[in-house]
């Protein structure tokens, strides 16, 4: 119980001794929030625009028993290109996920580790580097394997 009392104290004493920096954290936390709420938000609608299209177009394709290929060719094709922009659309989503959330939660890291430790910022944003990039690297690859298998092999 002493070693809690302990660090709650130090941590009190610090907020009262940079009131500045507490209030500058706060502010970046709350951007962080804000931005990536906006780009959820903004991607969402997105989404839904492609997926609304996508399902349009699906729709729209005149089933019988014999299909003439010529006249399905125009409409897999627009199938297609809705897709690709679909997955476009994903990609971009991430990218900026990834990158809002790297440089707005590594600001506030290394920032954090600067209040209590000292030092530069510059090291501590390198080691928010890679101790990101050791846990995110990992879930990218298993959320892609899983993704894969489950386009490829899921039951229609």
């Amino acid at each position: 119980m002493n070693r809690y009392y302990q660090a709650l104290t130090e941590t009190v004493q610090l907020i009262r001794q940079h009131k500045g920096w507490i209030a500058g954290l706060l502010v970046l936390q709350l951007l962080l929030l804000v931005s990536l709420s906006f780009l959820f938000i903004k991607y969402q609608v997105v989404f839904f625009t492609d997926l609304q299209q996508l399902t349009a177009g699906i729709q729209n394709i005149p089933v019988s028993e014999q299909p003439d290929a010529a006249q399905l060719l125009p409409q897999f094709l627009q199938l297609k290109e809705r897709y690709d922009q679909l997955l476009s659309n994903l990609l971009q989503f991430v990218l900026w996920a990834f990158l809002v959330f790297f440089i707005g939660n590594g600001l506030l890291w290394s920032l954090a580790h600067r209040l209590v430790h000292g030092g530069g910022v510059g090291q501590y944003f390198w080691r928010f580097g890679v101790v990101t990039v050791m846990f995110i690297l990992p879930v990218a690859i298993a959320g892609w394997f899983f993704a894969k298998r489950l386009l490829l092999y899921a039951e229609l």
